[in-house]
């Protein structure tokens, strides 16, 4: 594990990102179009997290330069209980962005009764930390989760991504999340998401690289 900061693993996530950025950006594309087709009925909507699993398989894959075919990826979500494993760990997840959702009610209902925006946009603020935080020191548990040599339950894969999180340097990692919330407000989203999603593996890669 190497002692990074927000600038290098920025390099790291740009590195891998361009040099399989039309791949990546294709498949991105390809996900999130099965995503929304499926989760028009109720059995594809039970699928997402199998096709989730295997979207972050293909970009692990990509950054260890290893050749997996796509057929090969779509069946990862389903292997080594991955399936019922992600499942959990979302549901998990839902309840605990729970905290982070209740200011965002307070600041709807302050402002739609009462028309103070200035309170309500406090509560929003609140409401963005919240989540932040929460996002922050679980980054890395999906990854956890689907990396086949930890082996980790959600839970532990959870556990595991705090304890990491915390040893990288929570306030780097917060940044990486805070700034990849900005190039989405602005609108870069589509763009940038292999640059993204590259950062995301990176900082993991680095997390579990013992020879650093």
């Amino acid at each position: 594990m190497k002692d990074l900061i927000i600038k290098d693993y920025l390099k790291i996530g740009f590195s891998l990102g361009i040099d399989s950025y039309f791949k990546i950006f294709f498949y991105n594309i390809l996900y999130y179009i099965f995503c929304y087709l499926i989760s028009l009925t109720f059995v594809g909507i039970l699928i997402i997290p199998a096709l989730t699993v295997s979207f972050y398989k293909f970009l692990l894959s990509e950054a260890r330069n290893e050749d997996i075919s796509f057929f090969e990826l779509i069946k990862q979500g389903f292997k080594n209980g991955l399936y019922w494993k992600s499942w959990l760990y979302f549901l998990i997840i839902c309840l605990i962005y729970l905290p982070a959702i209740i200011p965002l009610i307070f600041a709807a209902y302050i402002i739609v009764v009462y028309e103070t925006i200035i309170f309500g946009f406090i509560f929003l603020i609140l409401s963005l930390i919240l989540y932040l935080y929460i996002k922050t020191k679980f980054y890395l548990g999906f990854i956890f989760l689907l990396d086949n040599d930890k082996n980790l339950n959600p839970i532990g894969s959870l556990i595991e991504s705090s304890i990491v999180v915390d040893k990288l340097g929570f306030k780097r990692i917060f940044f990486i999340n805070l700034i990849s919330y900005l190039a989405y407000f602005f609108g870069f989203i589509v763009f940038l998401f292999p640059f993204f999603f590259m950062t995301h593996v990176g900082v993991y890669i680095n997390a579990i690289n013992k020879n650093d």
